[in-house]
């Protein structure tokens, strides 16, 4: 079942928030440089930070307000390439940096499963990922997206090298101040 997100109201919302805590797992193991990826890019604050540290980003989204947003933050002439792309069709090149914050579970199961597969096919040795997967508990279940539960999510990343890992089951509330169950894994991880 679809669920609409009002996306302009999302963003108003992230648009000042610090970035998520995870950033920090990862950041000590990130590759010198390469090219990255911001999945489900937002206001931009992901692809900024990953300019930040050398890379070159593709900043993808599905939504054209996120692209622009991300424009707006970085300015013209900053390494990014902006791609208007779901998932599902996204031409995954070989990558140094995954970030996925908050994007991947809005996938239906079978087609993050596939993405998942051609994502950790493209990130190369070393590689870096860092974002969430959604678990059964979560509120937004019934929407469809895209569940996993913790054996699968330690499958997942079998042979992987942990930076930082927290299963978040509890109530909250969105960006938007709506009141929430989440359950979250927050993964921070680089490829063997």
């Amino acid at each position: 079942m679809a669920h609409e997100v009002d996306w302009s109201e999302y963003y108003a919302a992230s648009r000042e928030k610090p970035l998520h805590p995870t950033f920090e797992w990862i950041e000590p193991h990130l590759p010198r440089g390469g090219t990255a990826y911001d999945l489900g890019c937002g206001v931009g604050q992901g692809t900024e930070w990953l300019v930040r540290h050398g890379f070159e980003v593709r900043a993808v989204d599905l939504e054209q307000e996120a692209l622009d947003l991300t424009l707006e933050r970085l300015g013209e002439g900053a390494p990014v390439q902006y791609v208007w792309s779901d998932f599902a069709n996204l031409t995954l090149e070989p990558c140094d940096v995954v970030v996925a914050q908050f994007s991947l579970f809005f996938m239906a199961r079978p087609a993050q499963e596939r993405f998942w597969a051609r994502l950790a096919a493209s990130l190369q040795p070393g590689g870096a990922f860092v974002g969430q997967f959604l678990g059964p508990n979560d509120d937004w279940v019934a929407r469809g997206y895209g569940v996993f539960d913790r054996s699968e999510i330690d499958r997942m990343f079998s042979g992987w090298t942990i930076h930082g890992f927290e299963e978040a089951d509890k109530d909250g509330h969105t960006s938007q101040g709506t009141a929430k169950h989440w359950h979250v894994y927050h993964v921070a991880a680089t490829k063997p």
